[in-house]
């Protein structure tokens, strides 16, 4: 799938301002850094020091801050931005959502959800996923394979947890979050306490609370 230049430079204006200098229906078919770029490839240029790289780049097009742009004009197409690193990470969203189909919601009919549990609309549960007792689900969200869901935990809207993410109980996660695989929220501190040549576990009684927009890595 390709996406013409021009079309690129118009879905982001409403999010950020880039002034296209060079063919508007050259077609982008991938994105990439500044070595590795190829005529049909967009990249950015952040720091003047990559500047001998950008000079040496095959890429067909470079995001460049206004300060870089008569050396990119001498070069080729470029798209003129403030922030060429932000801009070119609106652009992997952009890509992602015109190259990944969106999630349809589904529940999995191997996912087991306690009846207590409250569910928003727009809701997906992956396989042998497990949702506990007083949980609420918020609209939108994304549970994928083998995650486990404690006992009245929150998560808010939109929200996103990949594979084999455990949450554990009355721990809140905010809207669209992001937690990666293999993720454990709430385990047990290590705690205990020494009292006669025995160690006496220290119960942990609190919980965790994550706010909104929080991306949280894999394991």
């Amino acid at each position: 799938m390709t996406l013409p230049l021009a079309d690129i430079v118009k879905s982001l204006s409403d999010k950020v301002q880039g002034e296209l200098v060079g063919d508007p229906e050259l077609l982008i078919e991938r994105l990439s850094t500044l070595d590795a770029a190829g005529p049909h490839d967009l990249t950015f240029l952040s720091h003047p020091k990559y500047l001998g790289q950008r000079a040496q780049s095959k890429a067909g097009c470079v995001v460049v801050a206004p300060s870089a742009r008569e050396f990119a004009l001498n070069r080729g197409p470029c798209i003129v931005t403030d922030d060429p690193y932000h801009y070119f990470a609106l652009v992997t969203q952009l890509w992602k959502r015109q190259h990944f189909p969106a999630l349809i919601p589904h529940i999995h009919p191997s996912a087991f959800i306690d009846p207590d549990a409250t569910l928003g609309k727009a809701v997906s549960i992956g396989a042998f996923a497990c949702i506990a007792a007083g949980t609420v689900i918020g609209e939108g969200v994304r549970i994928a394979e083998h995650c486990v869901i404690g006992q009245q935990v929150t998560i808010g809207a939109n929200s996103r947890l990949s594979a084999r993410v455990t949450v554990g109980d009355r721990c809140r996660i905010g809207e669209r979050c992001i937690v990666h695989s293999g993720a454990v929220i709430g385990a047990d501190g290590f705690g205990f306490a020494a009292h006669n040549d025995q160690w006496v576990k220290i119960e942990q009684l609190g919980a965790v609370q994550i706010g909104n927009d929080v991306e949280i890595g894999a394991n």
